[in-house]
């Protein structure tokens, strides 16, 4: 689970800002929260909604988790450093920037960030300890060089074999690659007490999901062929009152579906291919699933809906690009849901409600919870819909705002800085400018548009 996460200099934050998922105060909705056992007086929250105006951040802050995270997960070479630095201060091209998560594995809490130059794209400090409730306990802690070297210290309980090895890996690590990454790169299924490394590791790579409003769910067009998935998957599309009453995958034939790509991109799309999982392909508009049969073979295969005929047990088919903007929404949504049932994810939605009626996303955020209430998942999401703020859907302490500040720099703070009452009409007050975060707009009068 996400415990908070820090960014500095990067995008729209000039200085450091943390984003915390620990519980407050707040008694409302106690079920929305998880206790870590082995500090028994923090809680974490399943929820975190981020409201604020256009180009207010929210959307930066997104795009910092993600950033921080494909360098970890895929290194430098994943990502553009390109003018990424907080731009509105001429002196920040020089300055270093921050990114720090903190999670909970197990019953412990661990901190993992690093300190790096965009404009160079060098890395200057990392660090990874584990939080205790007096004091941190390093597992490694790692210092580079003006001459590009790294001073490593490593705190674990290590045999002279293993020390050995690390002592290796801290010789091959450069200055633009992180030693979380290289270490993970590494066979080490053999070697015990580093958990910590291939837990906080594995963590950022398979539990920490990011949705992005352009995001699709690569998988979508199995669902009609995977049993297990259709079953839950249609009950929640009849959840939402998209008058869907089933889905299907219809086969194509490969060549004439896939002659109306450039040939470059169908030849880069093969050779992307595996056994063991779908790539979603858009063709004039429409969207398909590329895989592979047991005999190795590439297929193709599009999605059908099935509406229910009047006065009739028969249905017709339709193709997704013929539903609403909010169900096809919703397809890409709804998986989310199924993946956090199935085991614990932290999911972050930018836009959660592009496309959808206030009351669906209402409905998802619910359901989120009640699927979700035995497991650690926890969801994320960035939002215009005021709608949301109710104290009967959340908590004080799940709502964040953002707000840029005379300088442009993006200030992200908690709604338990204002100690609302929950019983208090919360949206009306946001709307009425109380907790800031909502857009001014000039009178339009004052334009001069007619001059």
């Amino acid at each position: 689970m996400l415990v908070a996460f820090t960014v500095e200099n990067f995008l729209s934050f000039d200085q450091e800002t943390e984003f915390s998922m620990v519980a407050g105060n707040s008694t409302n909705h106690p079920n929305h929260c998880v206790t870590v056992s082995n500090q028994a007086k923090i809680q974490l929250l399943k929820m975190g909604v981020i409201y604020g105006a256009n180009a207010s951040g929210k959307s930066n802050f997104v795009k910092a988790i993600d950033f921080a995270r494909d360098l970890v997960v895929h290194g430098f070479n994943s990502v553009s450093f390109e003018k990424k630095y907080f731009r509105l201060d001429k002196n920040n091209a020089h300055k270093d920037t921050k990114f720090e998560f903190q999670i909970k594995l197990d019953t412990q809490i661990y901190a993992y960030g690093f300190v790096l130059r965009l404009t160079t794209q060098t890395l200057k400090e990392e660090w990874l300890v584990e939080v205790g409730e007096s004091e941190d306990k390093p597992i490694f802690e790692r210092t580079v060089l003006e001459n590009g070297k790294s001073e490593i210290s490593i705190n674990l309980a290590l045999d002279s074999n293993t020390a050995n090895r690390f002592s290796v890996y801290q010789q091959d690590v450069k200055n633009n690659q992180l030693f979380l990454t290289e270490l993970n790169n590494k066979n080490l299924e053999d070697i015990a007490n580093i958990e910590p490394i291939t837990g906080f590791f594995r963590w950022l790579k398979k539990q920490l999901r990011i949705v992005f409003p352009e995001s699709k769910y690569a998988g979508i067009d199995f669902i009609g062929r995977n049993d297990t998935m259709s079953n839950l998957f249609t009950p929640l599309l009849v959840h939402f009152n998209t008058g869907i009453s089933g889905i299907s995958t219809q086969e194509l034939d490969f060549d004439k579906t896939m002659d109306k790509l450039p040939e470059e991109i169908k030849t880069q799309l093969l050779t992307d291919m595996v056994s063991d999982t779908a790539m979603e392909v858009r063709i004039e508009g429409e969207r398909f699933s590329l895989f592979r049969d047991k005999d190795n073979e590439v297929k193709i295969a599009r999605l059908n809906t099935q509406h229910t005929l009047k006065n009739s047990n028969e249905h017709e088919n339709f193709n997704l690009k013929d539903e609403s903007d909010g169900t096809r929404r919703l397809f890409d949504l709804i998986p989310l849901i199924i993946d956090t049932i199935k085991s614990p994810k932290t999911y972050i939605v930018d836009e959660i409600d592009r496309s959808l009626h206030p009351e669906l996303t209402q409905k998802f955020l619910q359901m989120f919870i009640a699927n979700t209430t035995n497991n650690n998942s926890q969801l994320i999401i960035t939002t215009h819909e005021s709608n949301l703020l109710d104290a009967k859907l959340l908590r004080n302490d799940e709502i964040w705002f953002t707000e840029k500040n005379k300088e442009g720099a993006t200030k992200l703070y908690s709604l338990e800085e204002f100690k609302p009452q929950h019983n208090n009409d919360i949206e009306k007050a946001y709307l009425q400018g109380r907790f800031g975060a909502i857009p001014f707009i000039a009178d339009t009068m004052q334009l001069n548009w007619s001059n």
